[in-house]
Order: C-alpha cells, then structure tokens, then sequence
C-alpha cells in the first residue's frame, strides 16, 4: 500500500494510543511523515513499563513479538522511515529474548 493509504486506514480504524493521552495514531503518523521530508525518521516502540507492577508491554512482546514487529514495519513505511527501535526495560528479559530472536529472522 501507499504510504498515504496505510495512514487513512489507520485513521479510519480509529487506532489510538496505548499512552494516557490517547492520541490518533494516524495524526501522529502524518506528522511524522511530513517532518521526514525534512531530515528522516524513526520509529520508537515504548514497551518499557515504567509503571511497577504492570508488565503489559513486555508481556506483548514476548507472547506476540511478530505482530510487534509488523506494526513497526508497518508505521516505518508509512512514515518514511528506514530505523526502529524496540525500548525495553533492562529487566524484561523473556520480551528481550523474543524481540532478539525477531530481529535475527530476518
């Protein structure tokens, strides 16, 4: 798909995110895509957990790391970008392990 297609899908799936300020994903995507034109882009995975006790996104990454990784391909290309980065907390071992067996399968 299109760049532009993928981000009106995402806008019309509603996707919001997983932060406090539930902010559209497509908004986000379309202003990242437009300051890429002006320099490049990344794509930043927040599964740190900062918040004791609750392991959410690690527990994402380690039960799902593939469908983690489609969605990071996925936002990449339609905000230009040709990095990403998966944040963890150093103590997220299980989600580490997966996301590294991810990344070396090509």
């Amino acid at each position: 798909m299109d760049p532009d297609d993928v981000i009106a899908l995402v806008e019309r799936a509603g996707l919001r995110g997983r932060g406090g300020a539930g902010q559209s994903t497509a908004l986000k995507m379309a202003a990242t895509r437009t300051n890429a034109a002006n320099g490049g882009a990344y794509v930043v995975a927040n599964a740190y957990d900062g918040d004791p006790g609750s392991p959410l996104s690690r527990t994402l990454v380690a039960r799902n790391v593939e469908l983690v990784r489609a969605g990071m391909a996925i936002a990449a290309h339609a905000v230009g970008a040709e990095t990403a980065y998966l944040y963890l907390h150093p103590e997220a071992t299980e989600a580490r392990a997966a996301a590294d067996g991810a990344a070396g399968s090509g």
